[in-house]
Parts: structure tokens; sequence; C-alpha cells
């Protein structure tokens, strides 16, 4: 399964996004806004601030998958 978390983060001091291809692609604008915002010091735009993210196992993706796939076999 293709990692599909956000291509963006921060080292160094320098904020990036990069990696549209495929399931990514969809996500450029706010990939490319967020981190703008924040290097502009204005972390209320941030989409993800004070969000408790998931940082164990994905234990729950294959259940996910399953469900969806089920949904487009009704379609």
């Amino acid at each position: 399964m293709p990692d599909r978390r956000p291509p963006a983060g921060s080292a160094d001091g320098v904020i990036y996004g990069m990696g549209y291809s495929r399931y990514r692609a969809h996500r450029s604008t706010l990939i490319g806004n967020a981190p703008a915002d924040i290097a502009m010091g204005r972390r209320d735009k941030n989409p993800l601030e004070g969000m408790a993210l998931h940082a164990g196992k994905p234990w729950f993706r294959p259940i996910v998958g399953a469900y969806y796939r089920f949904k487009d076999g009704l379609a």
C-alpha cells in the first residue's frame, strides 16, 4: 500500500511540500498554502493545529479499505 501521508514537513528550518504524483496531486493546493501560511507566522491557518494525530501502527487501514471497496462494489 502506498504511503498516503501529506508530503510536507520541515527540516533544518526549511518548510517543504513535495511528491505530488498519483495519490497526492489533489492535495497540492493545501500542501502549498498551509506551509506558506506557517512560514509567514499565520499558525492559525494550519488545518492540523491542535488535532490529536494517530501516531501508532495504522491497524484500521485494512478495515477502512475493505469498507470502501465494498461500497465501490455496490455502485
